[in-house]
């Protein structure tokens, strides 16, 4: 390291070689002054050094602490135990050597530390020699014990080198008097002088060897910059971690190399350094990243001081260490805080924070959000008869499942128990839908442990899903409602996908009254219908008699009419969830309100999956609107490929439609209904049924118009037969 000679203790030297010897015993009462100054810069070095060394081994010991607290290994506990003993030997000393104005801050430092040793020996080495996991709020606590020791620490650290610094300011300012004594005694003293620049030399020589073993042995880089901005210090730690040679960087600027604009030696970083020369207080503990050259990304923790105040300002002082082990190990131990212990996904305090998140993302980028909850069926079960053990490698498992078959962008998370919560960003009803199908059918077909021994010879899930903003307003009614949905289908015979809908309660009041009567369930579903909207329900009603006769004038088996009939009587069952300025609007619809209305039949089929006994009628339901021609919704089927229930219901759908009177059109007599069915024969509508059906309508024609007459009382008609 080459060494940078101040100019003016370089004068004072030669001044006293040259000193006068009449004045010797006079210039050897300044020297003595001087060599008792630079004794006290040497021991107010060693004070910095002692106090530094309290502080490394503060941070050794919370590494030490947090590696026995993830391992739980005794080698670190007692790395722990051995440095809080050199701590104490250390703390003692300083409160023996401080100021006495300063004791009480010694002091401070011994008991914050023996209340973190205790702290930990009390609070947290029982955990862990137990095996169980530290709570999140003794982990806080135990790291702010730590912080609070530290900025302890840094107190007196601070104030040592502010000591220093002025202990080395009075030695220079003592060399000057001394100085000027010699240049008027010059020739008289020189035997003086000699004799004194000797003694001087050796004492001078002696302390720049000590800072520079101090400077070589550290293990923190250090950068020393004058109040000009030249760099005077850079030792090897420093070439180590900036990766750049020393004798590139002394005596040039340090805006040069440490800089964000590429330069021939050049540090991608930009350190405090205009501030603390300007103001002149130091800004410690910052953390940046440096990338090295091989990719290798470091994370240092700065601290920049300034050297001296002067008027034309104040030289700086770059001390940085290496802190990328400590960092990672941090970021994991706060990893841990997010995560489930046994099956390794988000928890649930995650999980609420990530909804949150996502659902004011939602709101910025106008995008619906899914959350969905899925509950093992008969897991009590399979804890009870096969044990606890294997109840935790069953949800480990189906924790792998879960995150196997969701998408890279999906947050899964541990909800509590057997119950797992999936957040699912930028997801409609379908998206949703599709995802929980997916899960649902791969948890049902995996070969989970015991699997044959439980109730209906496989495990399987019962999953409700909400969507935002169409289900809730804000996250705990998203909550709330992904919850009923998830009950409603457990409730019924379990293992299925449930979407939130509106009367869900009702449904699940139905479900429970119904039991698995065909006719008892359409009775009082055809009460909530008519609560909602009256001319729904006359509308059901009338359909449901106009596909009855033309199911049975087809000659179809009467289990299949019947089946018909009842999809006839539930097919607008979807608009149910429609929103009432939608449903209610007079006139023509706007494009996003037409997409909203074209899910009623998804929204139906989705009501309707609540009871297994309409399952077989719930094609009839999703597809009738589809048209003959493949152009209508919600799949686009065409031709035969349009159940024939659904064909069938289209066409009385239609019918009623056009003769059933409302606010805002006027209905179509019988034989402009007729007119309008064969117009679109081929193109909405099965030719052979509109011709079939229309062979109904003119054998009934009398008692059809009076029914279509009778319509303008707004109550259902049966259709006479």
């Amino acid at each position: 390291m080459r060494l940078y000679v101040d100019k003016r203790m370089l004068a004072a030297f030669l001044a006293i070689l040259a000193g006068t010897l009449l004045m010797a015993c006079f210039v050897i009462q300044w020297l003595v002054r001087l060599h008792s100054n630079t004794a006290l810069v040497g021991k107010q070095v060693e004070k910095v050094v002692s106090i530094g060394k309290i502080k490394e081994n503060i941070m050794a010991q919370s590494q030490s602490m947090n590696m026995y607290i993830i391992s739980g290994k005794p080698e670190h506990l007692a790395d722990f135990r051995q440095l809080a003993r050199a701590n104490a030997r250390l703390e003692d000393e300083l409160i023996t050597v401080i100021r006495d104005a300063r004791k009480p801050l010694a002091r401070n430092i011994k008991i914050l530390n023996e209340e973190y040793n205790n702290y930990c020996e009390q609070r947290v080495v029982p955990l862990v020699t137990k095996g169980a996991g530290l709570p999140e709020e003794l982990k806080w606590q135990l790291f702010g014990l730590n912080n609070e020791l530290l900025r302890a620490v840094d107190t007196v650290q601070e104030m040592r080198l502010a000591d220093t610094f002025a202990v080395a300011g009075t030695a220079v300012a003592n060399s000057r008097r001394v100085m000027a004594v010699g240049v008027v005694f010059t020739v008289l003293g020189l035997f003086t002088g000699i004799f004194a620049s000797l003694a001087t030399s050796r004492k001078f020589l002696e302390e720049h060897g000590f800072y520079r073993s101090i400077l070589r042995t550290t293990r923190n880089a250090v950068v020393a910059i004058d109040r000009k901005g030249i760099i005077k210090t850079f030792n090897q730690v420093a070439e180590q971690i900036f990766e750049i040679n020393r004798s590139a960087v002394l005596g040039r600027h340090y805006a040069y190399i440490f800089s964000d604009e590429k330069t021939e030696n050049w540090v991608k970083c930009v350190f405090p350094i205009p501030e603390v020369m300007a103001h002149g207080r130091g800004i410690c503990s910052q953390e940046y990243y440096l990338t090295a050259q091989d990719g290798w990304e470091m994370v240092l923790n700065v601290d920049c001081l300034p050297l001296e105040k002067e008027k034309s300002g104040t030289g700086v002082i770059l001390i940085a260490r290496e802190i990328t082990e400590r960092k990672a190990l941090e970021e994991k131990l706060y990893g841990l805080t997010l995560r489930d212990g046994l099956t390794g996904l988000y928890n649930h305090s995650y999980l609420q924070k990530a909804l949150n998140r996502e659902v004011k993302k939602s709101i910025e980028q106008n995008k619906s959000l899914a959350f969905m909850l899925l509950d093992i069926d008969n897991f009590k079960y399979y804890n009870d008869h096969f044990g606890h053990p294997a109840g935790d490698e069953l949800l480990k498992e189906f924790a792998r499942i879960l995150l196997k078959h969701t998408r890279a962008s999906d947050i899964v998370g541990r909800y509590g128990g057997d119950e797992f919560g999936i957040v699912l960003p930028d997801s409609d009803y379908r998206i949703a839908w599709r995802i929980g199908e997916r899960l649902r059918c791969q948890i049902a077909e995996h070969p989970f442990q015991y699997k044959e021994q439980l109730p209906g010879g496989s495990l399987t899930v019962s999953i409700g899903i909400a969507l935002y903003p169409q289900h809730a307003a804000g996250v705990r009614d998203l909550i709330k409602m992904a919850d009923e949905a998830m009950y409603h289908a457990k409730r019924n015979a379990k293992n299925r996908v449930q979407v939130y809908f509106a009367a869900i309660g009702q449904f699940q009041n139905i479900l429970s009254k119904s039991r698995g009567d065909l006719t008892n369930s359409l009775r009082a579903i055809g009460d909530l219908i008519k609560d909602k909207d009256r001319y729904i329900f006359i509308h059901s009603t009338n359909v449901a008699e106009y596909a009855a006769a033309l199911a049975g004038d087809l000659q179809l088996p009467p289990k299949e009419v019947a089946l018909i009939k009842a999809a006839a009587f539930l097919h607008d069952i979807g608009k149910l969830e429609v929103p009432g300025e939608i449903l209610f609007k007079p006139g023509k619809f706007e494009e996003a309100q037409w997409r909203v209305m074209k899910q009623h039949p998804r929204w139906g089929c989705n009501i309707l999956a609540s009871f297994d006994l309409f399952r077989e009628i719930i094609p009839f339901v999703l597809h009738h609107h589809e048209r003959y021609d493949g152009s209508g919704y919600p799949s686009g089927l065409a031709g035969e490929g349009i159940p024939l229930g659904a064909r069938i219901i289209a066409v009385a759908d239609s019918f009623d439609a056009m003769t059933m009177p409302r606010p805002y059109k006027r209905n179509l007599s019988l034989d402009e209904a007729i007119l309008e069915l064969h117009r679109n024969k081929g193109s909405q509508f099965d030719p052979r049924l509109v011709d079939r059906f229309i062979q109904i309508l003119e054998s009934r024609r009398e008692s059809i118009c009076r029914v279509i007459s009778e319509k303008r009382s707004r109550e259902p008609v049966a259709i006479p037969s």
